[in-house]
């Protein structure tokens, strides 16, 4: 082989370089055409239809009014997609199966955009929080979002006359979308903070409520609630966990703390780093709060754990070793079938050795 062939044959790229290679350009392909669509096409659609939106309220003047406009432009051919699977997902955008139009749902790229979400009206009570709050800002309103810890519920809350009022899309969303059935959800969805209480999607309404951004705490409008007042010398990191519940409220703090939190019962996990990020100690207390008397609680860390950091580590390491034994596992099974074989190769070679000798 002269100089130059050896050149090409080491500028050429193997069969794993090409399955790469094409693997990053089809991702950076797929991501290009997504911004491509987003600037060119989403964006100044839907700038265009708040632009619409906002010429066609410029005459009303009443504030609830004005938010029901919203609320229905909001939820106007709004696909609900709690409690339905997408039909696949990819590269974090799940797609649902809808015969009218093409259904995406960011879960990274994108999530939480409500430039997208008013695009596609595809998501659940987050991404119709996001576009509502979205349409109240550019309609000249103050609003912020709202949200459960453990019941994973989110809403606006629209400031009017210097107050906050509640504003419930998802509410709005089944009153809007089937009157007949949830005719009750008239009076729920604005300004009603006890309508999670009497609306029975938790059964005893919600533990926690707070502003999403600066987590104020709101427990006291929205939620039938006790003070709850823990005391942990040491402790800085707790999570109060609802029975039942889907999420928990996690909070860091030192030594003390208090929450105003719905009468339920809760088991409370307080801890106290011993290596920070890998031991800890812990205790698991449960409370039941049922009156509108002050609780406290005292707890004392004493059970050492490992932190979820250090058990994936472990985890990790386990998969590592697990892992390396499969490899050389097959190493030594495919030098065991070498050997054999070269053994075998050499066994049939002996015959013609000794005939040719004859």
């Amino acid at each position: 082989m002269n100089e130059k062939e050896a050149n090409q044959s080491s500028t050429k790229l193997s069969k794993k370089q090409k399955y790469f290679l094409f693997f990053v350009l089809t991702i950076f392909f797929i991501v290009l055409v997504t911004l491509l669509f987003y600037f060119v096409e989403i964006k100044p659609h839907v700038d265009n239809e708040v632009t619409a939106f906002e010429a066609n309220i410029s005459n009303k003047s009443d504030p609830k009014i004005l938010i029901r406009e919203i609320a229905n432009f909001t939820e106007n051919n709004y696909y609900q997609a709690y409690n339905h699977d997408a039909v696949f997902s990819i590269l974090g955008f799940d797609i649902f199966n809808d015969s009218h139009q093409i259904r995406i749902r960011p879960r990274i790229f994108f999530a939480n955009d409500p430039y997208f979400i008013a695009y596609f009206k595809t998501g659940a009570c987050g991404e119709s929080a996001d576009l509502l709050n979205f349409i109240a800002n550019k309609s000249g309103f103050e609003s912020r979002i709202v949200g459960t810890h453990g019941e994973d519920h989110q809403w606006v809350e629209i400031k009017i006359n210097d107050s906050w009022v509640q504003v419930d899309p998802t509410i709005y969303y089944y009153y809007y979308t089937d009157p007949e059935k949830y005719p009750d959800y008239e009076d729920f969805w604005f300004d009603n903070p006890l309508a999670y209480s009497q609306i029975g999607w938790y059964q005893g309404g919600y533990s926690y409520v707070s502003v999403v951004d600066t987590e104020e705490d709101l427990s006291i409008k929205y939620v039938n609630s006790s003070k709850l007042s823990i005391s942990c010398q040491g402790c800085n990191h707790i999570q109060v966990i609802p029975f039942g519940r889907r999420t928990t409220l996690e909070r860091d703090f030192q030594n003390e703390v208090s929450l105003n939190l719905g009468k339920m019962n809760y088991t409370i996990l307080a801890d106290k780093p011993i290596i920070p990020y890998l031991l800890v100690n812990e205790k698991n207390v449960t409370v039941s709060l049922t009156k509108d008397t002050v609780v406290n609680i005292t707890t004392a860390p004493e059970e050492l754990k490992p932190t979820i950091f250090t058990q994936f580590l472990f985890v990790i390491f386990i998969f590592t070793i697990i892992g390396v034994a499969i490899l050389l596992g097959m190493l030594k099974l495919i030098g065991f079938f070498k050997n054999w074989k070269n053994a075998r190769s050499k066994l049939q070679a002996e015959p013609d050795e000794t005939n040719e000798q004859k």
